[in-house]
């Protein structure tokens, strides 16, 4: 039996035994490609929708439709190659740990990424109704629980990294690299959220949630390493001293000018 048809099983009946209890679950839309729950059981994160998508249905064009890149992270210092990162959602990430995932967006922090996302009908939905705020300030990483959105502040980590002193021949592999474990990381988190799935398959390293995301996370990338970021060469700014004109002066050899001009032949 395979992972997804093995999950649907289980919320199934789940929702038999618990239909006419006070905690139950129930099963709003179920087909292939995926199946949506109102969950009423879950102890630590209660009362929410999710759905629980069919690995086979997880690729490269299902993760372009849930990729978000804030518009101020494409005016910032730094380029995140989005075909790169598509790349690397659909050929390195595991699909069991994508199950649940909604979006996958990469902001700067600034209050300008609100305006550019809230274009997106689910991250606007989430916003409103829920209270959710974007990483700003020092925040790296957050998954917003109740929508398995999952958002990555590019910012913060480059100036984390300036701050202790990263030379600018490194800057670029360790800003890769704190990129993605935070991403991965708070994937992990909603991998651990999906209550249906096996500990066979998410086979956790501790029970301390935020222990387990992180080593997984570290362990994944060290295996997997990325190059989905390039930072952008500073503009030259020319001077008022650069603006003002230059004379070049020219001074001949000696043998030059010692040498004597014939006329004719």
């Amino acid at each position: 039996m395979n992972l997804f048809k093995q999950i649907c099983n289980s919320i199934e009946k789940e929702a038999q035994s618990t239909a006419d209890k006070e905690d139950y679950i129930t099963i709003e839309d179920k087909n292939d490609v995926s199946i949506t729950v109102f969950d009423f059981m879950d102890v630590e994160e209660t009362n929410r929708f999710f759905t629980i998508r069919n690995p086979k249905h997880i690729n490269r064009e299902y993760l372009d439709s849930i990729l978000r890149i804030s518009d101020c992270v494409k005016d910032s210092s730094v380029d995140l190659d989005r075909e790169k990162m598509l790349d690397y959602l659909d050929k390195e990430v595991d699909k069991n740990m994508l199950m649940t995932v909604q979006r996958i967006v990469f902001v700067t922090g600034d209050e300008e990424d609100e305006d550019s996302l809230y274009k997106d009908k689910l991250i606007s939905e989430a916003q409103f109704e829920a209270g959710h705020d974007l990483p700003f300030d020092n925040l790296y990483g957050v998954r917003w629980w109740d929508y398995d959105v999952v958002v990555t502040n590019i910012k913060a980590l480059k100036e984390e990294l300036d701050s202790v002193g990263i030379p600018d021949n490194s800057m670029e592999e360790k800003l890769n690299e704190g990129v993605m474990v935070t991403m991965l990381h708070e994937i992990r988190h909603c991998a651990q959220a999906n209550r249906f799935l096996p500990a066979s398959v998410l086979k956790p390293v501790s029970y301390d949630f935020e222990v387990d995301a992180e080593e997984y996370a570290q362990g994944f990338y060290e295996r997997h390493p990325a190059n989905v970021i390039k930072i952008k060469e500073k503009e030259h700014v020319v001077t008022a001293e650069e603006k003002k004109p230059r004379t070049v002066e020219v001074q001949l050899k000696p043998s030059l000018l010692s040498k004597p001009v014939l006329k004719g032949r």
